[in-house]
């Protein structure tokens, strides 16, 4: 009798061991982030400054908005702008791992040399694709690359003989984001 109750009760042990162990293993999971700050930094060295926010809608959707000035004034050119991005996340972990989709992007153009001024707006749309990583505690870096292409424009000015087309017509711009971050 003393060895079946020692195996029994060995049998019981085990038995609650494994459930126990399960239980641990479930909640030990990874933390998943819904919201991200980030700047994207390689613009940075061009006087390029830019912040932006997203949050995620559902598992394999997010969305970012992102606001940015140029500080330097090239060619008679000042800028600054917004823009908006809808990101798929295949790996349906948003804010992390693969992801790809549409963006817009809104330039506030002001133009002043030789006598000449004018104000415009220019509307791009395009395409991106990139990885992100988000390290324990939040620490976002990702990497993004896309092109976009100018669809509209328009160049308003006070100056009657004001001849300067609107930039970028025509052409399609690549878009490249090295952004790092806080998720959270």
């Amino acid at each position: 009798m003393g060895k079946k109750a020692t195996v029994l009760f060995l049998a019981l042990i085990l038995g609650f061991s494994t459930l126990v162990f399960a239980e641990n293993s479930e909640t030990v999971q990874t933390q998943t982030y819904d919201n991200a700050i980030s700047v994207n930094v390689w613009p940075y060295l061009g006087a390029f400054f830019n912040l932006g926010y997203e949050r995620k809608i559902i598992d394999n959707l997010s969305v970012r908005v992102r606001g940015f000035y140029w500080g330097l004034n090239q060619e008679g050119w000042g800028l600054f702008g917004y823009g908006a991005d809808v990101f798929f996340h295949p790996q349906n972990k948003a804010l992390e791992g693969w992801f790809l989709g549409p963006r817009f992007d809104s330039w506030m153009a002001s133009y002043s040399k030789d006598n000449q001024t004018a104000t415009g707006a220019l509307y791009f749309l395009g395409l991106q694709a990139g990885y992100r990583w988000v390290f324990e505690g939040g620490f976002e870096m990702g990497i993004c690359l896309g092109g976009m292409k100018n669809f509209s424009a328009s160049v308003t000015s006070p100056d009657a003989n004001f001849d300067l087309d609107a930039p970028f017509s025509g052409v399609i711009l690549p878009s490249f984001d090295f952004e790092l971050g806080w998720a959270f």
